[in-house]
């Protein structure tokens, strides 16, 4: 009995670590009553590190003050979460006084304090602009980006996160987006994911003797995209085998609704004919 009930306890303390790790971040209100200020800002709670929750904190106090700077500095303040994830924040404030009203948007990393940008997650250069078009600021929020023109303005130009694809830093997608892992075992299966979702297959790939996996012929340009990939090599490989074997993670989005045949070879880049294995699934986007 004893010892069942000491296993019990390490079952009930791993589901607790597993389960708190995937979190979102805590947000509380702090509600607000002085001279020049009325209603509720918010305040985060519950990180691992003081420092960095200080830091956060710090920030939001700080760009509640500069905003009702821009009302006149007093009025009602307010505020709402558009993005929570386990180490991002994007938080909406809002001040009015009469009637004045000022938005910003506070976009918060909770593993180094400080506030994340665009560039974090996608790449550099005019296309971000022919995407978005003009803007002064962003707001990050759970299926896209809202921008705006102007300073204090409200954000009211949306852009989903499937729109960027073709820009995105998919080394850094995965703090933002839902990515769903798939393996060899989702050959002839379908995989239903909702647009702007991810999908990061892992197969075993042995690249140092010239393979490797390809798309063939999805003929989905501009609706259905490989977006980057990745070669991670065994710790101890084996010495019975040729070269180095490792697996390769192969990360696709799809940008419209719709159903994506993806037909994957493996073989070397000039051969010619089909590949050394194959296999396809299908994927269904919402």
């Amino acid at each position: 009995m004893r010892i069942l009930g000491i296993l019990l306890c390490c079952l009930i303390l791993g589901l607790s670590t597993v389960a708190f790790a995937e979190q979102p971040t805590t947000v509380f209100s702090k509600v607000v009553a002085t001279k020049n200020m009325q209603g509720e800002i918010p305040e985060i709670d519950g990180l691992r590190y003081t420092n960095l929750q200080k830091s956060v904190n710090g920030i939001l106090n700080s760009k509640v003050k500069d905003l009702l700077a821009q009302v006149g500095g007093s009025g009602t303040v307010s505020y709402e979460v558009k993005l929570n994830r386990p180490s991002l924040v994007g938080i909406l404030l809002k001040a009015t006084n009469g009637g004045r009203t000022a938005y910003q948007a506070v976009n918060l990393d909770m593993t180094t304090g400080n506030e994340f940008s665009i560039r974090d997650f996608v790449g550099e250069g005019n296309a971000v602009y022919e995407i978005l078009g003009a803007y002064e600021g962003v707001l990050f929020a759970d299926n896209g980006i809202y921008t705006r023109t102007s300073s204090g303005a409200a954000y009211s130009n949306f852009v989903s996160y499937s729109k960027l694809f073709p820009l995105l830093r998919t080394g850094e997608a995965g703090r933002l987006l839902t990515v769903y892992g798939l393996t060899r075992a989702v050959e002839d299966k379908v995989v239903t994911v909702k647009a702007g979702e991810l999908l990061a297959l892992q197969l075993e790939s042995n690249r140092t003797t010239g393979y490797s996996w390809f798309v063939e012929g999805n003929g989905y340009a501009g609706q259905f995209y490989e977006l980057g990939r990745s070669y991670v090599l065994p710790g101890n490989a084996a010495n019975n085998r040729t070269g180095m074997p490792g697996l390769e993670i192969i990360v696709f989005g799809a940008q419209e609704p719709g159903e994506y045949k993806v037909n994957m070879e493996y073989k070397r880049a000039w051969e010619k004919g089909s590949g050394f294995d194959k296999f396809s699934f299908t994927v269904k986007v919402l």
